[in-house]
């Protein structure tokens, strides 16, 4: 069979979960929408998000060394859709959205209406081009009882997670 090159090859295996990143350094917080996240670890349980260096959130991040990566169901597209297109130079995204927002005991800003949650703390950056790649230790978590179960998601309208396709281009998880 005849293969065709791609103009963005990531994009063959961008069908990454999206999140909702909240953060924050002294008083200004943010959220942007992410999906250049993966798992890096069990033991201990760490993940890795690629930010641009031109994001307002990057400043925060690398300030406060922290983040969460709050996980939305499909009933959130809009919001995903906004805090995406949206810069929190321009507009705080908590207000626009009408975000409920929790506070952790570590002090970070958790999304009430999102189904899951990994509280990060970043042990490490690896400067890529015009990103960084922060390597985070999960420190707490937290999902809606009913929707994971074994170590693995139960598979439901509720927990239809998002996935970006590239584009403004989303779908969703559902069992095979």
């Amino acid at each position: 069979m005849p293969k065709i090159s791609v103009q963005k090859p990531t994009r063959l295996i961008h069908h990454n979960p999206v999140c909702l990143v909240t953060s924050k350094s002294d008083t200004v917080e943010n959220v942007f929408t992410a999906s250049w996240v993966m798992p890096v670890s069990n033991n201990p349980p760490m993940v890795a998000l690629s930010v641009a260096k031109s994001r307002f959130s990057y400043g925060l991040i690398k300030k406060s060394g922290a983040f969460v990566l709050n996980i939305p169901n499909k009933s959130m597209l809009k919001e995903v859709i906004y805090c995406g297109s949206v810069s929190g130079r321009d507009k705080n995204k908590f207000a626009e959205m009408k975000f409920q927002k929790e506070m952790s005991p570590h002090a970070n800003i958790l999304l009430s209406k999102c189904i899951a949650y990994l509280e990060c703390k970043v042990t490490k950056e690896i400067e890529v081009s015009d990103r960084t790649i922060f390597i985070a230790e999960i420190i707490a978590n937290g999902v809606q009882k009913g929707l994971f179960e074994n170590d693995k998601w139960i598979l439901s309208e509720k927990s239809e997670i998002l996935l970006y396709l590239g584009d403004g281009k989303y779908c969703t998880v559902r069992p095979v």
